[in-house]
């Protein structure tokens, strides 16, 4: 049942972390990560020089969480085939994660959703994705929880891993290094497999220091204030 719209979940509320050591320890990580590709990524035999497509080779991560609340008197559209449904939590219900990948070329990578529960639905196929937008390769995983945990993570480095290679102007060159940022969620540098294949593959995983996401992940500063701008005027109650 409509009954207004819902006002966006602030990006983040902390700002403690966000100091001037933090500030000169992520851009010296920046600035050494630019120096390493500039040293590495040298002719290749295409002619292109990498100082004129590095945007393409700078990427970012992140996943978004998407979330209803209920409040008062509203009243939810239950799934009929379903049996169980989950009864509300802190007036929220946390329904799907989407991770996010895309690079400082304005290229939308694989999306990858965690959904909740052990099965996947028949209908929930990559290719159903395709052909609602979805970039190739993205997939839906599903997770005990609909947040990223160890196993997931396992799974989705391989799809991200293919995408930013499959990029065009990446892809010309499969010698060149790329640089992925990402914030500190512990699943992302909690097993040393998913790792190894970036590493593996040329892909330099930058972490972000804890809650300081707002100033220094792309994701944050443009695409997800997007997204909430959006949702404030499609999403409602």
């Amino acid at each position: 049942r409509l009954t207004g719209r819902v006002k966006a979940q602030a990006t983040t509320t902390k700002r403690s972390a966000v100091t001037i050591a933090q500030q000169y320890r992520w851009h010296k990580l920046i600035d050494d990560a630019l120096e390493r590709m500039k040293a590495q990524n040298v002719a290749d035999g295409t002619g292109i020089h990498w100082e004129d497509v590095k945007k393409h080779f700078l990427w970012n991560l992140d996943e978004e969480c998407l979330m209803a609340c209920c409040h008062g008197d509203s009243k939810v559209i239950c799934e009929k085939a379903r049996r169980k449904h989950e009864k509300k939590s802190q007036d929220s219900r946390c329904s799907i994660t989407l991770l996010r990948l895309g690079n400082a070329a304005g290229y939308q990578g694989a999306t990858i959703m965690l959904l909740k529960g052990q099965r996947k639905k028949e209908e929930y196929s990559d290719k159903f994705l395709a052909d609602h937008g979805m970039t190739r390769g993205s997939t839906i995983f599903m997770t005990e929880s609909a947040f990223m945990t160890d196993a997931a993570w396992a799974k989705c480095m391989p799809i991200l891993i293919a995408s930013i290679r499959a990029e065009p102007v990446v892809a010309q060159h499969p010698s060149w290094r790329v640089a992925c940022t990402m914030d500190g969620f512990i699943s992302h540098h909690n097993k040393i497999g998913p790792m190894q294949l970036a590493a593996d593959a040329k892909i330099d995983l930058l972490e972000e220091e804890g809650d300081t996401s707002q100033v220094a992940q792309p994701f944050d500063q443009q695409v997800a204030k997007d997204d909430k701008w959006t949702g404030r005027n499609l999403v409602a109650l």
